[in-house]
């Protein structure tokens, strides 16, 4: 026998042993995306609320700007299988822009003038426990006869009245009886 005869090589296939499969393409799915990231610093900012003489001198509060921040985020393209149902990355990545606002804060102190009345001296605001605001302006000192005498429903911090307007000052005092008292301060 020769080398190679009767080893299974040639002849005719039977009808039938041969089976082709067609496969399905590969279909988009869903992005894969990635987290957003701020590009750079915030811009456009708004001027800065309130404005520091609006708030009593040396008082301190916040501020806040809203502000235009770029972000960015990585977008990588996945197709599924429908023979396996397997999800795969392409390696096809492109990167997706917005633009979001933010709110920047900073704490900062009044400047505003103010003319301060001190508890029993020239004035007092008080912050009752039953939800009401008592204040008592006498002027710029005591005796000076410009009384004003205001009970106000919740804690509101200013009041204006006869183109002035009373603030509640700077915390003064101790709570007594669940009160807490404040300088008062008149513009």
């Amino acid at each position: 026998m020769e080398q190679g005869q009767g080893q299974g090589q040639g002849g005719a296939l039977s009808n039938g042993s041969i089976k082709f499969t067609t496969r399905t393409p590969p279909i988009p799915v869903e992005p894969l995306l990635g987290e957003w990231v701020d590009k750079g610093l915030p811009i456009n900012c708004s001027a800065w609320t309130p404005l520091p003489n609006t708030v009593n001198k040396d008082q301190s509060f916040e501020q806040s700007s809203t502000c235009s921040q770029e972000q960015t985020r990585t977008v990588e393209e996945q197709v599924k299988n429908l023979d396996t149902g397997v999800i795969s990355k392409t390696g096809n990545k492109s990167e997706e822009s917005q633009t979001i606002s933010v709110v920047k804060k900073q704490s900062v102190s009044g400047t505003g003038k103010c003319v301060y009345g001190f508890n029993w001296g020239a004035g007092y605001w008080i912050e009752s426990s039953n939800n009401t605001t008592n204040f008592m302006w006498y002027g710029p000192s005591f005796g000076y006869n410009e009384t004003l005498n205001k009970t106000l429903a919740g804690h509101p911090t200013s009041y204006t009245q006869a183109g002035y307007t009373y603030r509640r000052g700077l915390y003064n005092n101790g709570s007594g009886g669940g009160n807490i008292y404040y300088s008062i301060c008149r513009e």
